[in-house]
């Protein structure tokens, strides 16, 4: 008797039997019971580094509480789904990692939309960048310090991870660990030292021995708000028991959800979602969603294929040779990041001989690189808002920009001067793109209008209407005869530039279009889609017939082709870059913690890839890789 009131008394206190048992013991005891002692020993053990990485991410004080809640709601979600957990710590600091981000992502996009309507908050209101977390680090040293941890080789990373964010002892890491104390003691060492080698590639200089103090956010041994551990482990065994509370936000469903699909869930071709886990805490609500799907950064890297083999063939005259197969891309290797921007880059794109790369940003510039050195050539300045669009005329001479202050601008790329300023958008431009010829130039804006200007005497030459919603992108077919252009309410409007005239329709839904691209040959219209699922879609060019889902990113696709047509090279605001392959429909290449993606091109002779980002402030240059030409 005095023993179950022992055992009860713990059970009330969050204080499972076990507390010396190994990591590995813990993931045992969880698969067995998902809601039982082990996960409150597991929020205990882990709730300190998982809390120091929300912090470190988020400043807002609720916003660090929903992606502690949904870090530990993932993990019951992924062993009640008996879905492997390599190591617990590890596993836990890059759920966190990226739940974090993705939520910051959404603040700041929100807070970008809100400034852009010319919205301000209420007198009294609470902004979501403060609540009450003090400024421990630099930050732009708070992401970089996750990201760089979660690149370590597991056996530095889990040690760094117990010591330094948990707190742990050696003693204690090797317990937990199941190794010696001399193992641990030597991983340790290693594992600071290798961190502080990537962080000074990344521009962060600081002694080795002040890396444990500077990682965690008041020191090693922070600890997860008391509240805050209880009410997570209560909601979850609510949740297991099937007493939910009132739903969770779409928001922070959508977030976990995205997250937890992105990285871990077991992959397969079709869909099948997993019903959400809702439960109250204390004064809020948190739930978790898990969705079985294949994704980029996984073991099976590519989607199902998603049209047949038949529909994609081309038809050939009598006579005529097979068309030569055109070579995939193998993979892309990752040069050092151009860095020299202050704000996120927005914008990229390659000159017509490939040899230099323009990124706009919003911090009111545009910076002209040298490709093959990585150098900065010019700065181009006179925005007063941040700059969103960018794109080079054919000839190279020229390049146009566009932003917050609803005026696109024409530079001399030789001398770094504005030759031209367009005006006549109402609203800010979101989007610019020359026509093949070089005599026309599309500007797309959030007053619903495309229009076309003249770059030789910049004059208006036609305002084209319909659109339902604001503009986001704007693309001409290779042929130049048409206009599409992609906005909010999911719909891709095309125009007939010779006219002005609406020539078709398509909508899908209600989430916005985002990025748009014409296929090399202009069959084909590839369109990325603020959503979660379903973020990029195929569609006829002639009809306006959706021929393809490419299923795998979770957050809002950007888009560009490779030359040959072979492949669509996609970024995302899951921070994650995939090389499709439009014959297969598959990612057959993919990284992940690209950056939060919001920019990507190809140059024209497809030897290089540039994306653009939210956190990094940086260009990353990527080399392509093809495969081997097919023999004859």
């Amino acid at each position: 008797m005095i023993r179950k009131h022992i055992q009860n008394l713990r059970t009330a206190l969050l204080i499972p039997d076990g507390v010396e048992a190994t990591d590995e013991q813990l993931l045992a005891d969880l698969f067995r019971d998902p809601a039982g002692p082990a996960f409150a020993l597991a929020v205990r053990r882990h709730g300190g580094m998982v809390w120091g990485v929300c912090r470190r991410i988020l400043r807002n004080y609720h916003d660090a509480e929903q992606a502690f809640q949904a870090t530990f709601l993932a993990l019951f979600e992924r062993v009640r789904a008996r879905a492997a957990v390599a190591q617990l710590g590890g596993w836990l600091h890059e759920v966190a990692r990226c739940i974090a981000k993705n939520l910051s992502r959404e603040v700041w996009r929100r807070t970008e939309r809100d400034r852009r309507a010319g919205e301000h908050a209420a007198p009294g209101s609470t902004s979501r960048s403060g609540g009450g977390l003090e400024p421990l680090l630099d930050t732009e040293l708070r992401g970089l310090l996750d990201d760089e941890l979660s690149r370590l080789p597991d056996r530095y990373r889990v040690v760094l991870l117990l010591c330094d964010l948990d707190g742990a002892t050696r003693s204690e890491a090797a317990r937990r660990l199941g190794v010696r104390e001399g193992t641990v003691a030597g991983r340790l060492t290693r594992g600071r030292a290798l961190l502080a080698k990537r962080l000074a590639r990344r521009g962060v200089t600081a002694p080795t021995v002040t890396l444990a103090v500077g990682i965690a956010p008041q020191g090693a041994s922070a600890s997860a708000p008391t509240s805050l551990v209880g009410s997570t482990v209560r909601a979850v065994r609510r949740g297991a028991a099937g007493r939910t509370a009132d739903a969770i936000s779409s928001e922070v469903a959508a977030l976990t959800e995205g997250t937890v699909k992105a990285m871990f869930l077991s992959k397969c071709r079709s869909v099948a979602v997993v019903v959400l886990v809702v439960v109250g805490l204390g004064g809020g609500v948190i739930g978790a969603a898990a969705s079985a799907t294949t994704g980029p950064g996984g073991a099976d890297r590519g989607a199902g294929p998603v049209r047949s083999a038949a529909a994609r063939r081309q038809a050939k005259g009598p006579g005529e040779p097979a068309p030569r197969r055109p070579v995939p891309v193998r993979d892309l290797k990752v040069r050092d990041p151009l860095e020299g921007h202050t704000d996120s880059v927005t914008a990229v794109a390659f000159s017509p001989d490939g040899k230099t790369l323009a990124s706009a940003s919003r911090d009111a510039t545009i910076k002209l690189w040298d490709v093959a050195t990585g150098k900065e050539r010019t700065a181009l300045t006179g925005h007063t808002g941040s700059v969103v669009a960018v794109a080079f005329a054919p000839d190279g001479k020229t390049v146009a920009s566009a932003g917050a202050d609803k005026e696109i601008r024409l530079w001399d790329v030789a001398t770094g001067k504005c030759t031209r300023t367009l005006s006549g958008h109402t609203e800010p431009v979101t989007s610019v793109a020359f026509g093949p010829n070089g005599k026309a130039l599309a500007s797309g804006s959030d007053d619903r209008t495309v229009r076309l200007w003249d770059p030789a005497s910049g004059k208006a030459t036609a305002t084209l209407e319909g659109h339902p919603a604001g503009v986001e992108c704007v693309a001409f077919a290779p042929d130049g005869k048409t206009v599409a252009a992609g906005g909010g309410k999911g719909t891709i409007q095309f125009w007939n530039v010779a006219t002005g005239k609406g020539t078709m329709t398509v909508t899908d839904g209600e989430c916005s279009v985002r990025s748009l691209a014409y296929s090399p040959d202009g069959k084909t219209v590839a369109s990325g889609h603020a959503r979660g699922t379903d973020a990029l879609k195929l569609w006829e060019a002639a009809t306006g017939k959706n021929v393809a889902v490419l299923d795998g990113h979770t957050s809002t696709a950007f888009l560009s082709y490779t030359p040959s047509g072979a492949n669509l090279i996609t970024v995302s605001g899951d921070m994650t870059l995939v090389c499709w392959n439009v014959a297969t429909g598959r990612g057959d290449v993919s990284f992940r913690d690209v950056d939060s993606g919001t920019s990507v091109t190809v140059s024209p002779d497809g030897k290089h890839v540039a994306t653009g980002g939210t956190f990094d402030k940086a260009v990353k240059v990527w080399d392509v890789e093809y495969a081997d030409p097919p023999k004859k």
